[in-house]
């Protein structure tokens, strides 16, 4: 959440609904409190992957390129 200042808790869950991510947030047990580590315990791969997509997004970026492997 650090990363994203200008918004209270708030109003990142409503910019999150607006953009239609809140499939993706549901997928995380504690939502925006899920805990993220270096050390592996807290998220899979999988699922540090879908919060850099949803970063991505609520950047609100003009042109989002995705490249799948």
């Amino acid at each position: 959440n650090a990363a994203y200042v200008k918004f209270s808790n708030e109003q990142l869950e409503e910019e999150i609904k607006k953009l239609g991510l809140e499939t993706i947030l549901a997928r995380f047990d504690q939502g925006l409190e899920t805990k993220l580590s270096s050390s592996g315990d807290a998220v899979s791969l999988g699922q540090k992957q879908l919060i850099a997509f949803m970063r991505a997004v609520l950047r609100n970026p003009e042109v989002l390129i995705l490249d799948e492997a």
